[in-house]
């Protein structure tokens, strides 16, 4: 390759079609299952800042979605040009590299499964880091937004609230207050990020509104609405 390939700009784009071809191809959601609809999807692509909130959870895990999201995006970036505003360069760099790490992650954790044979268990991640800390004495739910899960077998992702100490973690999954799920993983720190992974079953259980409850013994249970699809 030569040097003249090796620009930070082209590095920069060949990043950007890697990342939205692997989000268009890798979560196909046939049957739009959770889709907020176009009105969410163009006021996510219109946003000037990153905001890790449902809708863009959804999006960046639903191909179809993301493919509504880049052409609103492009849609946006054209009208702010006529209209002299220039492109949103760094504000497109940070949601491309927000999805680069999901999609890395996921794909990696896809390929360590299929080395070890556990084909099985399906790559997930949860994202709690707005969450409240897991520590102290409340008790109640970390965020009033439910994130979504698929009902399968997970290799599980978790990635903890900023603030939260490394160690032994215990996590349930509760329907009406009821432990269905319980089991333990130890969380590591790295880059400023507190994340455990696990694997739990929740190929049994039908689609709709659960709880993951999660603690560090002794503190008390924090828990994050999810729904399973």
């Amino acid at each position: 390759m030569s040097r003249m390939e090796k620009t930070p700009e082209q590095r920069y784009e060949r990043l950007r079609e890697t990342v939205q071809q692997t989000i268009l191809r890798n979560f196909p959601n046939p049957g739009r299952k959770g889709c907020p609809g176009n009105r969410v999807i163009q006021e996510v692509a219109g946003r000037r800042e990153l905001i890790e909130d449902d809708a863009w959870q959804h999006i960046t895990h639903c191909s179809p979605c993301y493919a509504s999201f880049l052409q609103s995006k492009n849609e946006f970036r054209a009208l702010r040009r006529r209209r002299g505003l220039g492109a949103l360069a760094a504000g497109i760099a940070a949601i491309v590299m927000a999805s680069a790490f999901t999609v890395y992650e996921l794909n990696h954790r896809r390929e360590q499964a299929s080395i070890h044979g556990e084909e099985t268990y399906e790559a997930a991640a949860l994202d709690l880091k707005d969450s409240s800390p897991l520590r102290g004495p409340e008790v109640g739910p970390g965020n009033p937004v439910s994130r979504f899960l698929p009902n399968k077998k997970l290799d599980l992702a978790i990635y903890l609230p900023f603030g939260s100490e490394p160690g032994k973690y215990e996590i349930q999954l509760r329907k009406a207050g009821q432990a269905l799920v319980t089991v333990e993983a130890n969380a590591v720190l790295k880059q400023g990020s507190t994340d455990l992974h696990v694997k739990i079953d929740l190929s049994k259980y039908p689609p709709g509104g659960y709880v993951v409850a999660l603690r560090q013994p002794p503190w008390s249970w924090r828990e994050n609405p999810v729904t399973l699809r």
